[in-house]
């Protein structure tokens, strides 16, 4: 996070009463951000990724050089130092395997390309005779197998430093990974089959004993391990002869670090041994309540990195005890809402997940029927929308963990709620609309008209529901409604209320706007963004789109398109604890840094007012002057609370004093 700094100034002029001082003061607080051109912005104009992390596509393999973890796979190449915090770099995804030496990164591509990287930041794509599907470093030589379709053969190449490639060997099958040691090549194929060989040139193929996929090999201490669809090891003194060891599902692949040889794979299921014969069976984890199958593992810096199926990774100093470091999750995200301290997310096979802080979040239900469409928060209840195979239903629950399904009888499904005059209001396909006044029993008011309700939202002591071709209703009840004139008959999406406004969005870059929820009038931007969710919180507007799109606004006149924006589409924004959260598709989360309100006092010395996300710590610093130079001082460091938080200088009598707050990670 970029450091956030708010700053007020004091003047101890005797001259100035508590009202002028206060107003003078609030004109004087400035967010910004501190880099070194004094350029400012606000926290709507930094966004963060907060799910999935580190990313949402599956890990094919993992190794470590110069001080880094190389991850590849269906996504992006990701590097890390510790296996924790992981970066995005610019090579694209698809990449099968991945290797390291001569200090140089090289990850094959199931097509004639190989990506090479000298600090695993910068990658360049280099041509190959044939795509290679496995790689190792052998022998001062990077090693690579795969199919040559203009031959119709398997091949062996080689090259020295990633980028010039020479056709060694004609091979019999396919190779999954190559290794060196004991003076032997040994790659890995199909069919229970090994390839070995001492000159890379002459190759002899051996059977390990079994008639599945092997994925992976190492050589340490003597022994070649290799690991298969067979689950367990197969170990062998001379590449030849083979005695297969222990029992699992089926393993990707094997390393040997630290002592120890570790091998991971299908169903979150590890194996590791020191010798290579006695192997204990150790469960990685799984934190998305679903199996994890595991691709790579790498050592490096002290740590086992094993990386998986939906961007899971895990670590272990000792490849017994691993801790997940997955953030968020990957199933399709449609609605949030913050209440009681905390968000909450659903979407898709029930995915109910909540987090205090927008970044750490916990399942509370997942793998159920049905797609919850939209959740909010009011009088102790959290309460869900859910469209369970066109069918709609109300989930509730006081405690996050104990959750009951409402069926009044079967009706369409629903897509939003809101909260207001002592009533629960929910709407959806085809203009379905219930009714509770106690979160529990539920009234079907209408099962529609004809027309998709796809947002509503309680203001001016009415409902106001918006929807397909333009409709829009408003309510004093949620019974009686009536219809009114959009000024459009493009499909809405959803509806805010902010700064004595109705605002509604939705395709081709569709904004409407109404004072009352009645009359109606086009404020429309130029774009063609199809809009799916609109938020306002702390005196600011935020809008998402399909396209992943992050737009605010402090006006909604005039519009900033925010980054980084998501390659997943974006479905629902809302605004709590002080900041916004824009969840879609594939689980992608965007969290806006947090609002900072400061105000200040005046009596005998100066006493701030400080809110802002509670639990987070800020550090108030003091300056003389707003000179470029002069430096700021810290005076105190406070935690901030859900009310107001109140500090006193501890030093009266200064006679002009600027304040400044920083947000602290």
């Amino acid at each position: 996070m970029h450091a956030q700094f708010y700053r007020i100034k004091f003047f101890n002029d005797p001259n100035m009463n508590r009202q002028q001082i206060q107003n003078f003061l609030k004109a004087l607080i400035t967010a910004f951000i501190l880099v070194p051109a004094h350029v400012y912005a606000g926290p709507v104009d930094h966004w963060q990724q907060r799910s999935p992390l580190p990313t949402g596509y599956d890990f094919f393999d993992m190794t470590f050089g110069k001080g880094k973890f190389v991850g590849v796979g269906y996504g992006p190449i990701e590097t890390s130092t510790n296996g924790v915090n992981w970066d995005v770099q610019n090579a694209g995804g698809g990449n099968y395997d991945v290797t390291f030496g001569n200090q140089v990164f090289v990850a094959t591509r199931l097509n004639n390309t190989v990506v090479v990287s000298g600090d695993g930041v910068n990658w360049a794509s280099i041509p190959v005779p044939f795509p290679m599907e496995g790689i190792g470093f052998c022998n001062g030589l990077f090693v690579g197998g795969g199919y040559d379709f203009s031959t119709s053969t398997a091949g062996i190449l080689s090259s020295p430093d990633g980028t010039n490639w020479t056709r060694r060997a004609t091979i019999p099958g396919n190779v999954t990974q190559v290794c060196y040691g004991g003076g032997r090549y040994v790659a890995t194929g199909y069919s229970g089959n090994v390839y070995v060989s001492t000159n890379l040139t002459d190759w002899i193929t051996y059977n390990t004993g079994s008639v599945n996929a092997l994925n992976g090999v190492c050589y340490a201490n003597g022994r070649y391990v290799v690991v298969g669809d067979d689950g367990g090891a197969y170990v062998s003194t001379n590449a030849v002869n083979w005695t297969h060891w222990g029992s699992s599902g089926f393993l990707n692949r094997v390393i040997f670090a630290n002592g120890t040889f570790v091998a991971i794979g299908k169903q979150s299921q590890s194996l590791i041994s020191t010798n290579g014969t006695n192997w204990v069976n150790i469960s990685l984890p799984a934190p998305l309540n679903i199996w994890i199958t595991y691709g790579g593992v790498a050592y490096g810096n002290g740590v086992f990195t094993a990386g998986g199926s939906r961007g899971q990774v895990s670590t272990s100093t000792d490849g017994t005890n691993w801790t997940s470091r997955f953030h968020g999750t990957v199933e399709d995200l449609y609605g949030v809402a913050y209440g009681s301290n905390q968000w909450i997310a659903v979407g898709n096979l029930a995915e109910t997940i909540t987090s205090t802080n927008g970044m750490d979040w916990i399942t509370r239900r997942s793998q159920y029927s049905g797609i919850l469409m939209a959740a909010a928060y009011t009088n102790g209840l959290y309460v869900v929308a859910n469209n369970d195979n066109g069918y709609g239903s109300i989930v509730v629950s006081s405690n996050l963990n104990n959750w009951t399904d409402y069926y009044p009888q079967p009706g369409p499904a629903l897509y939003a709620l809101a909260y207001g005059s002592n009533t629960w209001v929910a709407v959806g396909y085809l203009g379905a609309i219930w009714t509770s006044i106690n979160g529990a029993g539920w009234q079907i008011q209408t099962l529609g008209n004809g027309t998709d309700l796809t947002g509503i939202v309680y203001a001016q002591n009415k409902f106001v529901a918006v929807g397909d071709q333009g409709l829009t209703m408003n309510s004093p009840d949620g019974i009686i409604w009536s219809t009114n004139n959009s000024t459009t008959t493009a499909h809405l999406n959803g509806i805010v209320y902010g700064q004595g406004d109705f605002l509604a969005v939705g395709v081709n870059g569709t904004m409407v706007l109404s004072k009352d929820g009645i009359h109606w009038s086009p404020h429309s931007l130029n774009t063609t963004a199809n809009f799916t969710s609109i938020a306002y919180g702390d005196g600011y507007f935020a809008v998402v789109g399909l396209e992943g799109e992050i737009l605010t606004s402090s006006d909604s006149w005039y519009w900033t398109v925010q980054l980084p924006s998501s390659s997943f589409p974006l479905l629902s924004v809302a605004y709590g604890d002080h900041n916004f959260l824009a969840v879609g598709q594939g689980g992608m989360m965007f969290q806006s840094d947090p609002f900072i309100n400061a105000s200040i006092s005046r009596s005998n010395f100066p006493v701030l007012g400080i809110t802002g996300p509670a639990n987070r710590l800020v550090s108030i610093q003091t300056n003389s002057s707003l000179n470029a130079l002069s430096p700021w001082n810290d005076i105190a460091t406070i935690s901030l609370t859900n009310q107001p938080t109140i500090w006193k200088d501890p030093q009266p009598g200064v006679s002009s004093r600027f304040y400044r707050v920083k947000l602290l990670q």
